[in-house]
């Protein structure tokens, strides 16, 4: 709608995931070379926590796909399952090639399995997304996981990734227990000011923008509105380009971004704390 208007290859702040787009903050950086040192270092139980519209589920995949071809990735998206379900999901995820009617079972095959693979020399490594969704029973089940995988170099680590709410559903975890591998935690903060900047220049910059189309007080604004959130500064930049279109602007200035920030409900930071 908007994209030759601004001279765009294409929408640059889709709500959708999209690697081509993916841009580390500093925040994303750290949890990145944290987990991957951790990795290598055989500490097994990796957990990222975050509020909704950080960017969580986006360090995810593209921290998956850094290693899809270093270890056999097992994905759940979803973790509102029953202990069946989950662990039978975990078997077709690793083509384990088999279904189970009792979790006894299936430890007996993981461990068999990963033994095998040891042989093959593909290292596993499970992620479970929405992971504050997760129960006391599927925490359970990790943690039996985890202990099969602590004489087992083949099972490269596990993590959980969730909202804020997760920690307190993991302090049921036994961490205190000598059979459980390190807990690597770490929290995602939203973007600063300057990070919002460089987030919303780098996303234009892939778009194919060679000109800087938010001006530096629209940028002001969008940071004072979204709070940093990814999220939130994906649908304010997107409705401003689409007022900008309408009002036959090439450059989007504070005023429309307060005029959309109005138009979404949304009240500046700025505001809530006079």
């Amino acid at each position: 709608m908007y994209v030759n208007h601004y001279n765009l290859k294409q929408k640059p702040f889709e709500m959708a995931t999209d690697p081509q787009f993916f841009w580390l903050g500093q925040k994303h950086a750290e949890a990145f070379q944290r987990f991957r040192q951790a990795i290598n270092e055989n500490k097994k139980f990796l957990t990222l926590t975050g509020d909704v519209g950080t960017g969580k589920t986006t360090l995810l995949k593209n921290f998956l796909k850094e290693f899809e071809n270093e270890f056999v990735v097992a994905m759940i998206s979803n973790p509102d399952l029953n202990a069946l379900d989950f662990i039978n999901y975990l078997s077709e995820e690793l083509e384990m090639g088999k279904q189970f009617k009792i979790p006894s079972e299936f430890f007996i095959e993981l461990t068999r399995f990963l033994h095998e693979d040891e042989s093959k020399n593909s290292r596993i490594f499970l992620a479970i997304d929405e992971g504050h969704h997760i129960s006391p029973g599927l925490l359970q089940i990790i943690q039996d996981i985890l202990k099969i995988g602590v004489d087992n170099g083949n099972l490269a680590g596990i993590l959980l990734v969730g909202h804020l709410s997760m920690n307190e559903k993991l302090k049921s975890f036994k961490y205190e227990n000598a059979d459980l591998p390190a807990h690597i935690q770490y929290q995602l903060d939203p973007l600063t000011e300057t990070e919002t900047r460089q987030y919303i220049q780098h996303r234009l910059l892939i778009a194919g923008s060679e000109k800087e189309i938010f001006t530096a007080d629209a940028v002001r604004e969008i940071y004072l509105f979204s709070l940093g959130y990814p999220i939130m500064i994906n649908i304010i930049c997107d409705r401003a380009l689409l007022t900008g279109y309408a009002d036959g602007r090439t450059t989007i200035d504070n005023n429309v971004i307060r005029e959309c920030a109005q138009e979404l409900s949304i009240h500046s930071s700025e505001k809530k704390h006079k």
